[in-house]
């Protein structure tokens, strides 16, 4: 008969996934989990499976978390363009100031390393992509191109290199 779970999974990815967001997940390792969570490996490994199924499901955790609510503004948005770049200045912002300062981007990340590469990683990653693509597709597809001179787009004036 299988052990009662005596942990909350949810809560345990929150966890791994500010850890591996923090630190990095390609330089964490189970024994690293294991002490930010407090579980035994066993526990983490009937739970959650091998190193890159929790890392898989720490990410959707994130995606879930912090870049779903994002995505929902972004998408509610009516703006068109500017929008977009209110968006993309809040992402600015939040890896600059605050709680999570300094700590990048779990899906830039996970993007840049070899673990990216991982069918179970790609899975969210696409996912990710995805979701992003259609907050931002409805802007995209009726906004005009803006003018080189217009100031919201203060980097359409640099000169275009041949």
């Amino acid at each position: 008969m299988p052990d009662v779970e005596h942990f909350d999974p949810e809560m345990t990815l929150d966890q791994v996934a500010d850890l591996f967001w923090q630190h990095g997940a390609d330089t964490c390792g189970i024994a690293d989990v294991v002490q930010a969570t407090g579980l035994s490996r066993s526990s983490l490994y009937a739970t959650f499976g091998g190193k890159a199924q929790l890392q898989a499901a720490a990410l959707g955790c994130y995606l879930e978390r912090q870049s779903r609510p994002e995505f929902d503004a972004l998408a509610a948005d009516e703006r068109g363009l500017p929008a977009i770049a209110a968006f993309f200045e809040r992402l600015v912002a939040a890896r600059c100031w605050g709680e999570h300062a300094r700590w990048g981007c779990l899906v830039t990340n996970t993007h840049a390393t070899a673990s990216g590469r991982l069918p179970e990683m790609r899975q969210v990653l696409d996912r990710h992509h995805d979701a992003l693509r259609r907050a931002c597709a409805p802007y995209l597809m009726v906004s005009p191109l803006p003018r080189r001179d217009d100031e919201r787009f203060p980097y359409l004036r640099r000169k275009r290199r041949p």
